[in-house]
């Protein structure tokens, strides 16, 4: 399999199995394998933990960040036992059976608060796996990108149901800026600590846009302002609005023509 094959595999994948997530946590309706989602999660949970006493050995594992170009950039080396990885996997997957059964049943339930809730979730998750040691590919698969298709579908049809576009673009807009916000603060804490995960860009000093290398000093603020501050407000809002109009948009005029057509 070719490098671009395996890229474009990888986004099925990641996008499949989110979306998959999303209609659990989110509470969607009509998704057969909902009932046996949750209960992939209790039961992997509980073999990752039952196993753990009888698993020998340490390992060590990078943290990766794509950033530029081809090349990953190694963040910080992690060192665990086997023993407390497969502990580590069995609690993570324990929260995510406990996220897709009673989720949707926290504060904050408007479309908005319930996309929120789960994405910061997500986040947590993905520096727990990263400070675990987990393989880069595996940590890769944990990340808010891959809720931007789910979420844009999900904002289309909960507005749909009250026949406003107006709110659809408004929950939309507020999910992109406010979560984006939120990983600015944190990779902006990460980098000037140095606290490691893929938040902390302090060891980025190359990159490359569009074949060019681009040089920036290390604590300067070139650095901020190129490997956070535009991605942040600029490059991901845009490409969630971009998914917004391609998919959410027409998601909504059809459920709403629907919804009209019924009697």
């Amino acid at each position: 399999m070719s490098p671009r094959e395996e890229s474009a595999m990888g986004l099925l994948i990641g996008f499949g199995l989110w979306s998959l997530i999303s209609w659990v946590v989110l509470g969607w309706n009509g998704l057969p394998l909902r009932f046996w989602i949750s209960r992939i999660f209790l039961l992997a949970g509980l073999v990752s933990i039952g196993v753990a006493p009888f698993v020998n050995g340490v390992y060590s594992q990078p943290v990766i960040l794509f950033i530029g170009g081809p090349n990953p950039y190694q963040v910080e080396d992690i060192q665990r036992s086997f023993t407390s990885l497969s502990l580590g996997i069995g609690i993570a997957l324990l929260s995510l059976w406990v996220l897709t059964c009673w989720g949707h049943r926290l504060p904050w339930k408007s479309p908005l608060g319930q996309a929120v809730k789960f994405s910061i979730a997500i986040i947590i998750l993905r520096v727990y796996f990263e400070k675990l040691g987990v393989l880069p590919n595996i940590a890769m698969l944990i990340g808010i990108i891959w809720l931007i298709l789910p979420l844009s579908i999900y904002f289309a049809l909960e507005a749909a149901k009250g026949g406003s576009q107006r709110r659809f673009w408004t929950w939309l807009l507020s999910y992109a800026f406010a979560i984006r916000i939120l990983i600015l603060a944190l990779m902006v804490l990460a980098t000037y600590f140095h606290l490691g995960t893929h938040f902390d860009n302090s060891s980025i000093t190359t990159y490359t846009v569009f074949g060019k290398v681009e040089k920036v000093e290390a604590g300067s603020w070139d650095q901020y302002r190129n490997l956070i501050v535009f991605p942040q407000m600029v490059l991901w809002p845009a490409v969630t609005l971009t998914v917004g109009v391609i998919i959410g948009w027409p998601t909504y005029l059809i459920s709403s023509r629907r919804q009209r057509a019924e009697p």
